[in-house]
């Protein structure tokens, strides 16, 4: 009897978890370098911009929607902020700058899906293109330079040991948890997914939370764009392609369901650490990049099928209780 209810609590486990061990020990035996604290510490700070940029897309899902330009959102705003520090203004300046121009791109995404009525894979697909379009267009095709101190900082720099970027994707962490799970906005955003109907009823503006959710996307890809030009000393508009697909396979991989606002932000950070360290120990292992997208997007593919099937078959036990 022990047997069995032990069993049936591994089965309980999520592939994900498995996965990422199994990853850990290959890695273990193939890449000699990938445990030292160095190491170690490179994959946090690695995870750090894609758990805050997976963390909004997450957001957006639990609503039924997609994010398709968070990629294309973060190259422009590292491109906005290096413009804008070349043009002599302040660095305070060129972030804020640099924030607003992710947040008005993901107010954009809401209004064409909630108001203009656009399928949101259209709309923000078509938001993406044109920022990633400007970017190009500023900076024709070329990187910028970003060498202020004050923006290397925020990935070079550190607080009482621990990086600056891992204390950053930490604090918006926490205060996306407490939006979500604390507030009326967050709670009318999981409803927004499940029940919109009943918000309606209630009296909620569910158009206006929908525009609000894309807003907070974007504001999080632009925060995670600061990263990526702070990492890179640099602005460039294709800096963060395909990170769309890697936040929104974290947020898959988390648990998060398109259907029904199923889900939510806390087990979103499985799936950025699954493919923070998958990335990882290629490089480590000494993979070529040319490889690497090949086997990124083979293991991630496959343990969202595995993923969706352990949930069909938790689901269909509990149905079958």
């Amino acid at each position: 009897m022990q047997v069995k209810t032990l069993l049936g609590q591994w089965r309980q486990i999520p592939p994900a978890i498995w996965i990422v061990v199994l990853m850990c020990l290959i890695y273990g035996k193939v890449a000699p370098g990938f445990f030292t604290l160095s190491n170690l510490t490179n994959v946090a700070m690695q995870a750090a911009p894609l758990l805050i940029v997976a963390v909004g897309v997450t957001t957006v899902i639990l609503t039924e929607g997609i994010d398709l330009s968070v990629g294309f959102i973060m190259g422009l705003v590292s491109v906005v902020v290096s413009l804008l520090l070349k043009a002599g203004l302040g660095i305070w300046w060129a972030m804020l700058g640099g924030l607003g121009a992710g947040f008005l791109c993901g107010l954009t995404n809401g209004v064409m899906v909630a108001s203009v009525g656009l399928p949101p894979f259209i709309a923000t697909l078509g938001v993406g293109s044109m920022a990633y379009g400007v970017g190009l267009v500023l900076t024709e095709g070329q990187s910028i330079q970003a060498l202020d101190p004050v923006l290397l900082f925020l990935t070079n720099g550190s607080l009482a040991g621990v990086n600056m970027s891992i204390i950053l994707a930490a604090a918006v962490f926490g205060i996306c948890w407490l939006l979500m799970y604390e507030t009326a906005f967050g709670r009318n955003v999981i409803s927004l997914g499940g029940n919109p109907e009943a918000l309606r009823v209630v009296g909620v503006n569910t158009r206006r939370v929908s525009i609000l959710v894309y807003g907070v996307s974007g504001l999080l890809a632009a925060v995670a764009g600061l990263l990526v030009a702070s990492r890179t000393g640099s602005g460039y508009a294709a800096a963060a392609m395909g990170w769309d697909f890697d936040a929104i396979g974290a947020t898959i991989i988390g648990g998060t369901s398109f259907e029904e606002g199923k889900g939510g932000i806390g087990k979103t950070v499985l799936g950025v650490l699954l493919i923070s360290i998958l990335r990882n120990g290629l490089n480590v292992a000494g993979v070529h990049n040319m490889y690497q997208f090949a086997l990124i997007g083979l293991v991630v593919l496959g343990t969202i099928v595995l993923d969706v099937r352990f949930r069909q078959t938790v689901e269909g036990g509990l149905k079958a209780q």
